[in-house]
């Protein structure tokens, strides 16, 4: 065991770094925002479970809590799930453009909403009614609007960020910068802010052509924050669980951030952050349980999935929530009271289908309906260039491999309204500059 692991984790190391070559190569010359799944797949699903699996073999104690299955078991169903969704991303599709040409598009597109103080006063006050607002006035079965307000900060991000008119840029960034502080010691998510770090790095590789050694800098940086971010982020929220004040809060975020800076490589910072990006040891425990305690269900959570992005709550008051609160209870045996972790979109998939042909038929085809929805998006921007500003409030998101089928397919759903919502600020700026 201790052999095979330790090439796992050697070739889990390899394969890591082949795909991140190939994403940021590919960076250059396209907009490449579900760039995050393979690395993140390979990541979460290959390098760190291996590494998990290494830590206990020669450290024992470090790792509070164990995989749950053998090294052996846990691989046979990683690996062929993990190697699908990479093969899908990186099937080759037909290109409908030249970079230069998306550049300009998305280039005309920034311009057009930043010159436009209708459009950019009007996202800003959607994307605060959807931080601040949507919660008080929206009944339970609407709070997906809210979301869908909340996700124009990306559109503003962009635009603030990557307009050539620098004029207000760093008055706009400074309120963007406030809101997401704001945000993070009033709730203590950290989501939104790695994701907008994330963003801001795929877009700038793009619109800027950053050299390789620059995209390298960039990722070391981004890597080193991610690993601060992470390391303090389960203390903070312990502390700010009994403190409900915002002051309050906001000296327990900054005491909580300053020990990993001290203890940057403690064993207990180590177990939080391998911890974290580990999403095998959570499908581990659904390995152990399935089908010993729960049969496979043969596509019974994907067709709910399916149903439950399409039909409202209005319609149907006992509609299945998303995030994944009934999938951890029934195939972990688990109860999920207080933390925000899912089974993830490899771990349904084996809950489902066991391993075999259908199962790595529906990660291939989970990956490629999405390029197939992104592949369409590019192509209508030569026409509507604002789409290349929402692709990271639709697509992002299907980076993240610890999701399920139904927390994917209901964002999609939700962030095709936005479509028409920008759309009819488009032409209501339209009908005022007429």
């Amino acid at each position: 065991p201790g052999i095979f692991e330790a090439n796992q984790l050697a070739w889990s190391t390899v394969v890591l770094l082949f795909t991140n070559i190939m994403v940021w190569v590919r960076a250059r010359h396209q907009i490449e925002i579900l760039g995050l799944l393979p690395q993140l797949a390979v990541l979460m699903l290959w390098c760190m479970p291996a590494l998990h699996y290494w830590l206990d073999e020669h450290h024992p104690g470090i790792m509070e809590t164990p995989m749950a299955v053998d090294a052996g078991f846990y691989f046979s169903v990683a690996l062929p799930g993990v190697l699908s969704l990479c093969w899908a991303y990186f099937l080759p599709f037909p290109v409908l453009k030249t970079a230069g040409d998306l550049r300009a598009t998305l280039n005309a597109a920034l311009t057009r909403v930043g010159s436009s103080p209708l459009i950019m006063s009007t996202l800003a006050g959607v994307c605060l009614f959807g931080f601040y607002g949507a919660a008080l006035v929206l009944p339970s079965w609407m709070q997906f609007l809210g979301a869908i307000c909340r996700s124009l900060l990306y559109v503003l991000l962009l635009v603030t960020v990557f307009q050539p008119d620098l004029r207000g840029r760093y008055l706009w960034l400074t309120g963007l910068a406030a809101l997401l502080v704001t945000e993070l010691i009033r709730t203590t998510m950290f989501g939104e802010l790695i994701s907008v770090m994330a963003i801001l790095m795929l877009y700038a590789v793009f619109i800027r052509q950053w050299s390789v050694w620059k995209i390298v800098a960039a990722q070391i940086v981004f890597a080193l924050l991610l690993y601060w971010l992470l390391s303090f982020k389960f203390e903070y929220r312990k502390m700010a669980a009994i403190h409900e004040g915002f002051g309050e809060r906001a000296m327990c975020l900054l005491t909580s951030a300053v020990y990993p800076l001290q203890h940057p490589v403690s064993p207990k910072i180590l177990d939080v952050v391998v911890s974290r990006l580990n999403q095998g040891q959570l499908m581990s425990f659904a390995l152990r349980y399935v089908p010993a305690q729960q049969p496979f269900v043969h596509g019974e959570t994907i067709l709910s999935a399916a149903k439950g992005a399409l039909i409202p709550r209005l319609f149907w008051p006992d509609k299945p929530k998303a995030g994944g609160v009934e999938n951890i209870r029934r195939f972990m045996g688990i109860e999920n009271l207080h933390y925000s972790f899912n089974l993830g979109v490899v771990g349904e998939a084996y809950v489902n289908y066991n391993t075999g042909f259908v199962f790595v038929l529906f990660l291939v085809c989970y990956v490629l309906f999405f390029r197939l929805m992104l592949f369409w998006m590019i192509n209508q921007s030569q026409v509507f260039p604002f789409l290349l500003l929402l692709l990271p409030s639709l697509f992002f998101m299907v980076n993240f491999v610890e999701n399920d089928v139904a927390l994917m397919l209901n964002h999609v759903v939700k962030q095709v309204m936005l479509l028409g919502v920008f759309w009819f600020m488009i032409l209501l700026d339209l009908k005022f500059r007429r």
